[in-house]
């Protein structure tokens, strides 16, 4: 292996180790949403039994 492609695997391993520690889990059943972070993108999955449904917090703070 060359050098440019051990430099190239570790940056994307630094990349996907970085990725997976701002993860996180799903909520139990009657647990509440953790803080919104300001500016971030809040996409939740919200299964009913019955069918599938999304409640998404946009950067600015609107809520569909």
């Amino acid at each position: 292996m060359s050098a440019a492609t051990a430099k190239r695997l570790a940056a994307l391993a630094g990349i996907f180790l970085a990725a997976c520690g701002s993860l996180q889990a799903a909520q139990s059943i009657g647990d509440t949403l953790p803080p919104r972070a300001p500016g971030g993108l809040d996409i939740h999955h919200i299964n009913t039994g019955e069918g599938n449904a999304a409640f998404l917090v946009l950067p600015d703070g609107t809520t569909i």
